[in-house]
């Protein structure tokens, strides 16, 4: 009887570890690092303006229009408005600098830019697999 007791108590002592183990990874270890990086190049977008904030909305509506940001992964959804204000900015007509890293694994940004770092976790990681797997069959 003695036996099964110890037996049953390292048995439980091992799930409880593996439920842990797995909590963690699911919920706080980053897997990843995205990095997006605004660089200083401009471009005008010949829309004429008196505010930073007409030129986001300006920004904003032609990004839903296109359905961008529906594309993009979990973690970068959450800071793409911080993107943006960052990016967009008015002197007379509108201008937005270039916003590069979406697509391309990026160690660093360079000397100069504003760098956003954003971490995948393993519950963001599982969202992301979904959507392309989702995407996958769309196409089939």
């Amino acid at each position: 009887m003695g036996l099964f007791k110890i037996i049953g108590g390292i048995f439980l002592i091992i799930v409880l570890i593996a439920a842990a183990t797995i909590y963690y990874f699911y919920n706080y270890h980053s897997f990843k690092t995205l990095r997006v990086c605004v660089s200083d190049k401009t471009t005008d977008l010949k829309t004429n303006c008196t505010s930073d904030f007409e030129c986001i909305d300006v920004v904003e509506t032609s990004i839903n229009e296109l359905n961008f940001s529906e594309d993009l992964p979990e973690p970068l959804k959450e800071g793409f408005d911080e993107i943006i204000e960052e990016a967009v900015y008015c002197e007379g007509t509108c201008k937005m600098k270039e916003v590069y890293g979406f697509d391309e694994e990026l160690k660093s940004c360079k000397e100069g830019e504003k760098e956003f770092t954003f971490e995948i976790t393993g519950k963001q990681g599982l969202k992301i697999i979904k959507g392309i797997k989702e995407d996958v069959e769309e196409v089939v």
